[in-house]
C-alpha cells in the first residue's frame, strides 16, 4: 500500500488531482469512470453515516445517566 500511496501522491502534485475519482478519471482516461467513482464514493458515505449517528444516540444517553432503552440495557450496564 505504501508504494501505491507514493505513486498516487506523485500522480496528485503532478496533475492537480483532488480526490479518487479525479485519479482513476486519469488513470483510464476516461470520464464516465470519473463518474461512477463519484456515484460509488458518495452512496458508500451513506451507511457510514447513518452507524455514526446510531453510535452517537447510543451514546449519549448513557453520558447523562439516562435509563438505556431496550436488549442494550444489560450490555451498558456492566460498562460503567
Amino acid at each position: 500500500m505504501y508504494f501505491m500511496a507514493t505513486r498516487a501522491w506523485r500522480w496528485g502534485a503532478r496533475y492537480d488531482l483532488r480526490s479518487q475519482p479525479d485519479l482513476l478519471g486519469l488513470r483510464f482516461n476516461s470520464r464516465p469512470v470519473k463518474l461512477v467513482a463519484s456515484v460509488i464514493g458518495i452512496v458508500s458515505l451513506f451507511p457510514w453515516v447513518v452507524l455514526g449517528m446510531q453510535a452517537f444516540g447510543e451514546i449519549f444517553p448513557v453520558r447523562q445517566r439516562r435509563p438505556v432503552a431496550g436488549h442494550r440495557g444489560a450490555w451498558w450496564s456492566g460498562w460503567w
